[in-house]
């Protein structure tokens, strides 16, 4: 790379780092979009399993209680078809089965039904009431039972099932004293007499069937309700259910009160629940007859490294990567750029020490060529003449400074643009310029110059920049196109813009190169560049001093040869 090149690729490294860190940025948005949406996924998949979860654990916990329950139903169930109603019967029961604390027997007549009224067609069978005793029962079961002697149909208005017209068993959930009443109840029909004497029981069939003094059951539906003791109850749950769901905490609450707890209280001090940004609370209200039990399962977040943690710092890890290369790149075009600007300064610092002998040169060479025209005159009327190659040999220095001035000038112009200076000027002055510094080139070459132009065309531009743009166009006719023998500089002009043609009658460009024409150091590989020395940048900063001038070139192919116009506005 050339170092006139690398200055040229100032702006192209600059538009290759923003293209470097866009295509980054993008990249790394894409990550970090895909591991964003990698990372919610997998959260929602966990969420998803953890919950099942917890509500398995939720269910299986339920299923316990519940089975726990059924297994004391069908206990019951079973020792109701055996057992004798006898006082000391029942009383023995209660004594030696820890899951009953009370036993009642209520005798209802064959004629009515749960819902009658009033209270006197049902009869307590058991325990035994005296008339003449206020205090009815140590544990005050009567108390208990007190709205079922009222209103039988408590009984069954959470044990109808249906298709069922009344249910004959099931259970009454009640609050005495503010301590939770759970009762087991059954209904049997006897077909024996069954009455009460005045001092007890009179004999008969009980029950079961079997021979009873003081009872007497005929056509008699009896009701026999099982007081449960709730801290058996409690006891068994506690055994079935385990104790520890580290990280999680498990609690089961009747009505407000603790039952059970794993570990931290789930209710803070206002005896509410409470769910912090750590965990998530389930809650699950057990149904008839447990309905007032709650099971509250908070499930503690995961705070340990998961697969979404790995993968985040696996993004982070690819994005830091990412960074330092192009940390990296940048640095590398930093220098690079930093040596270009060297360079072009030391050529641009070169190109300006040359300019001043240059012109020296150029200088003397014109005031040689003034002396030797008056040598001549005054040789002619002394009869001596110099000789002919002294003329020529001046001519040459003449042109080859004059051509090494504007390449000077060119890599003046190639690394740091001189300012634009506006005046008011005529079109035809700029081409007279233009002929004076070309016409002896092109007669050298055997190239006829021919200027269309109208006086009247003014515009306000920069003179000198315009001067050096066609001149550079002249220059490349001078090198490419000399066996056309002729080259047209053309003036035109519209309303708001003057147009500079220079026409070539040369072998032309190929439509294929006309798109890379003005792109810097590029030289068409043909015939037409063998042998030409050049550099490849004329063109190119004809363009740049179009478009200083808020002007374009555009180069067209004509038959035979090229033209390329000059556009610049009036104003």
């Amino acid at each position: 790379m050339t170092v006139y090149k690398r200055y040229q690729s100032k702006k192209m490294q600059a538009k290759l780092l923003v293209m470097l860190m866009t295509i980054c940025g993008l990249i790394l948005c894409m990550i970090s979009y895909l591991a964003v949406m990698t990372i919610n996924q997998q959260r929602a998949m966990v969420k998803i399993q953890s919950d099942a979860l917890v509500q398995s654990r939720i269910e299986t916990i339920q299923n316990v209680i519940f089975d726990i329950l059924l297994q004391k139903e069908h206990a019951l169930k079973l020792r109701l078809k055996t057992q004798s109603l006898k006082p000391e019967a029942l009383n023995a029961w209660m004594e030696t089965d820890p899951n009953i604390n009370q036993i009642f027997v209520m005798r209802l007549k064959a004629d009515a039904k749960l819902d009658d009224t009033p209270v006197t067609q049902h009869q307590i069978e058991f325990p035994i009431v005296h008339s003449d005793n206020n205090q009815i029962d140590p544990n005050n079961l009567i108390g208990v039972i007190s709205p079922i002697i009222q209103d039988p149909s408590l009984l069954f208005q959470h044990n109808l099932k249906e298709g069922e017209i009344s249910p004959t068993s099931g259970w009454y959930v009640s609050q005495y004293e503010g301590q939770p009443i759970l009762m087991y109840w059954m209904i049997n029909t006897t077909d024996s007499k069954y009455h009460q004497s005045d001092n007890g029981f009179a004999e008969g069939t009980d029950f079961n069937g079997d021979k009873n003094s003081g009872y007497t059951l005929s056509g008699t539906k009896v009701l026999i309700g099982i007081k449960l003791s709730y801290v058996k109850l409690l006891s068994d749950v506690l055994a079935r259910i385990e104790a520890n769901y580290a990280p999680d905490n498990l609690e089961i609450v009747q009505s407000g009160r603790m039952l059970f707890q794993s570990q931290t209280s789930l209710v803070n001090d206002n005896n509410t629940l409470e769910s912090t940004s750590e965990s998530e609370l389930f809650t699950k209200v057990l149904p008839y007859p447990l309905h007032d039990w709650q099971i509250n399962y908070k499930k503690t977040l995961s705070t340990t490294p998961s697969l979404y943690g790995v993968t985040l710092v696996i993004v982070s890890g690819i994005c830091l990567v990412i960074l330092l290369l192009t940390i990296v790149v940048y640095r590398d075009l930093t220098k690079q750029h930093k040596a270009a600007s060297m360079r072009v300064n030391f050529v641009g610092q070169v190109s300006h020490e040359l300019k001043t002998p240059l012109t020296n040169i150029s200088l003397y060479a014109q005031m040689q060529k003034e002396q030797l025209e008056e040598f001549d005159s005054v040789a002619v009327s002394n009869e001596y003449t110099l000789p002919p190659s002294l003329h020529q040999y001046n001519e040459v220095i003449l042109q080859e400074s004059q051509r090494l001035s504007r390449l000077i000038q060119n890599v003046l112009d190639f690394t740091k643009p001189s300012k634009v200076v506006l005046n008011s000027v005529l079109a035809i002055d700029i081409v007279r310029t233009l002929s004076d510094l070309f016409l002896p080139l092109l007669h050298a070459k055997g190239l006829k110059l021919n200027v269309i132009c109208q006086d009247d065309i003014q515009l306000t531009t920069d003179a000198d920049k315009v001067v050096q743009i066609l001149c550079n166009l002249l220059s490349n006719v001078e090198k490419y196109a000399s066996t056309g023998q002729a080259v047209d500089v053309i003036v035109s002009q519209t309303e708001e813009r003057v147009i500079f043609e220079v026409r070539d009658y040369g072998p032309g460009v190929d439509d294929s190169y006309l798109p890379r024409l003005f792109e810097p150091f590029y030289r068409i590989n043909s015939k037409l560049t063998e042998g030409v020395s050049g550099t490849g940048i004329g063109l190119t900063i004809a363009k740049q001093l179009a478009q200083s001038l808020s002007g374009k070139l555009i180069a067209s192919p004509r038959t035979p040869g090229l033209a390329v116009s000059l556009i610049i506005p009036k104003v």
